[in-house]
């Protein structure tokens, strides 16, 4: 009987160095592991090394680092976001001689096609981590921003729409997202609405930086810039992203892990998903408590939020993509248009702050149900059709839409656990990205005064009915293992 297994193999992050000795007996298993530069500029001691220190004794919870790179990657979104396309979708017409709804119309096939690719990007990251999956991301996306810059046909205009909204909403909104699952437990509505506030900020800034560059520089030139700022990512993450708390002794919000708990759970989980030679039932034995991917989508809970997320999403793009329209018809000032947006975020950023501070009191359905009523309710303004209620309902649909993010963002991890959180985030997210790209063409006004705002009533009128769906989010019990 063979006792001793030696397996020599590289892994992709700054916390292990470069290899692993691993020894395996009839003992509980052990790793060996080799102090690297990546700990020491950490300041962080290995979980061998700890058995009298406190892990906390690093200079900051490095859970703040993750948070900070998750909010520079989500402003790096932008030009994939509808408030980014929006800034120079013009652009994209005037060049190839196209009408606004052409326009229109590929973005929302382009954003459909992109949509298909995002459950790739969450197997990535539960197979890779978050580190490879958001460098690879970044790459992409900078490429593809450098290439809009030369669209010259319509083809290409669809591969660009294509690219920007699987990429930059899509793929790089989820790694961001779930760098912060992994990283926070009992504070991730906090972390979120910290990282939400910060990214929005920036989203609110977006016009005011686009407008100038677009109106100064050539279309190619200006993209180039874009793609420069983007690939600045790929180094950052390189660097600095580190795929999980446990790998430096830590649990999630910084707390120890205790010395057994790491050595058994943690390294013993890591050693199972790199061989093949061991059973699905070793591997779900290791992993816990957690929803599997099968299990969480037969949940109803799981299909009320991702519904509910869906009609957000729609209506939300819809409503920014089409502003200009909104406003011009109600024959609104060129001041108040171009402050619609900026409102919208200003509204978001404080939501998610009182959000986050509020989220551990009250229940997901309570707050998913508020949320709802308040977008029903941003439409119902908009259909009184004066500027300053259009404005008000724009502001207060930012509202509403800062608790979706919160909510929407925590509940995944909060309700199904983090082993399987990239294979389940992703679908979720496929399905409101899809969503989304309906919504710059759904709400697309009427060609009568009778039936122009007719898109925005039936928005008020699925989201008033989404606001009983609501009331039915549970923490799903986790079936029982045969």
């Amino acid at each position: 009987m063979i006792r001793h297994i030696l397996v020599l193999f590289w892994v992709p992050e700054p916390r292990l160095g470069n290899s692993l000795f691993i020894q395996l007996s009839s003992r509980k298993p052990k790793i060996r592991r080799i102090k690297t530069f990546a700990d020491q500029r950490l300041h962080l001691k290995m979980p061998s090394e700890t058995k009298n220190s406190n892990p906390r004794s690093s200079v900051i919870f490095y859970g703040w680092v993750i948070l900070a790179i998750a909010i520079f990657a989500q402003i790096l979104t932008a030009p994939g976001q509808t408030v980014g396309v929006s800034e120079f979708k013009d652009q994209f017409g005037e060049k190839l001689n196209i009408s606004s709804r052409t326009v229109a119309i590929y973005y929302c096939y382009g954003t459909a096609i992109g949509s298909l690719g995002l459950p790739l990007f969450g197997v990535l990251i539960d197979r890779y981590g978050c580190r490879i999956t958001l460098a690879l991301v970044a790459f992409l996306f900078s490429i593809t921003c450098y290439y809009c810059g030369h669209v010259d046909s319509e083809p290409k205009l669809l591969a660009a729409f294509t690219g920007l909204r699987m990429l930059g909403q899509g793929a790089l909104s989820l790694v961001a997202g779930t760098m912060i699952s992994l990283w926070f437990k009992r504070r991730l509505a906090l972390a979120y609405s910290v990282m939400s506030v910060g990214s929005g900020i920036g989203m609110m800034m977006l016009p005011y930086i686009f407008k100038p560059l677009f109106e100064n520089y050539e279309m190619a030139a200006a993209f180039q810039w874009i793609a420069g700022s983007v690939i600045v990512l790929v180094p950052v993450s390189f660097v600095f992203v580190i795929n999980r708390p446990q790998s430096i002794g830590l649990s999630q919000d910084g707390e120890p892990l205790d010395e057994d708990e790491t050595e058994t759970k943690n390294d013993s989980s890591r050693l199972l998903n790199a061989s093949s030679k061991f059973s699905s039932k070793e591997k779900q034995s290791v992993v816990g408590g957690d929803f599997t991917f099968l299990q969480a989508i037969s949940t109803p809970t799981f299909w009320i939020v991702t519904a509910a997320q869906s009609a957000w999403a729609l209506i939300g793009t819809g409503l920014v993509f089409n502003r200009k329209d909104i406003f011009q018809t109600l024959e609104a000032s060129e001041t108040i248009t171009d402050l619609a947006v900026p409102a919208l975020f200003g509204a978001m950023i404080i939501s998610q702050i009182v959000t986050g501070l509020i989220a551990r009191r009250f229940s997901h359905a309570i707050l998913f149900t508020a949320g709802c009523t308040g977008m029903s309710a941003a439409c119902g303004l908009i259909l009184l059709k004066t500027e300053i209620m259009a404005f008000a309902g724009f502001f207060l649909f930012g509202l509403s839409q800062g608790i979706f993010v919160i909510m929407g963002q925590s509940l995944w991890a909060d309700f199904y656990g983090r082993s399987h959180i990239g294979k389940i985030r992703g679908l979720v997210w496929m399905v409101v990205v899809a969503a989304s790209s309906l919504g710059g063409f759904a709400l697309t006004l009427g060609d009568d005064q009778a039936t122009e705002f007719r898109p925005i009533e039936i928005s008020g009128i699925v989201m008033a009915i989404l606001c009983i769906a609501t009331l039915y989010i549970r923490k799903p019990l986790l079936p029982e293992s045969k």
